[in-house]
């Protein structure tokens, strides 16, 4: 639903209206000025006292209006799904704000480490680790002369906090 601006007449009704506008109201005055976005009951008795409104818009926040405002200043990655989806159905793109679907800004990657067991011939098991596994030459563990074989036939990963 877009906002859209209403001549003003003081009736019964447009106060009602508002007064009880969750988001705020925007005045434009006969001196073609136009107001902030005004929510205090106290402003709106003061503006409405002075008499030089012509027009006024009860402000109506579109879907996400708190997420489009955040990717704005923050230009985080957006991902979406549309709402019906199973929960693991995200994508990161560019968002379109399409009231059927959900977004949500992308978790920060958390950091993970990798490592792998062998066992040595004394009969005693070793972990090597590492932050990037396909720089780590295996070949050479595999040449040592304590060396029996893997436990573990690939590197295995653990989310670090």
């Amino acid at each position: 639903m877009t906002a859209k601006w209403k001549k003003y007449d003081g009736s019964t009704e447009q106060m009602n209206s508002i007064f009880n506008a969750e988001n705020g109201v925007i005045f434009y005055y006969k001196d073609e000025y136009q107001s902030p976005i005004i929510i205090d009951d106290f402003t709106l008795n003061k503006q409405i006292t002075a008499g030089n409104i012509a027009y006024y818009l009860i402000c109506e926040p579109l879907p996400h209006a708190e997420m489009i405002a955040k990717y704005a200043i923050t230009g985080q990655v957006v991902e979406c799904r549309y709402k019906d989806l199973p929960d693991d159905q995200w994508e990161a793109h560019t968002p379109a704000w399409d009231a059927d679907y959900e977004y949500r800004f992308k978790e920060p990657e958390k950091e993970k480490i990798y490592y792998r067991c062998y066992l040595r011939k004394e009969n005693d098991i070793r972990v090597i680790e590492s932050l990037n596994p396909e720089n780590v030459n295996i070949k050479i563990f595999q040449e040592q002369p304590y060396f029996l074989k893997w436990i573990d036939t690939d590197w295995q990963e653990v989310e670090i906090d």
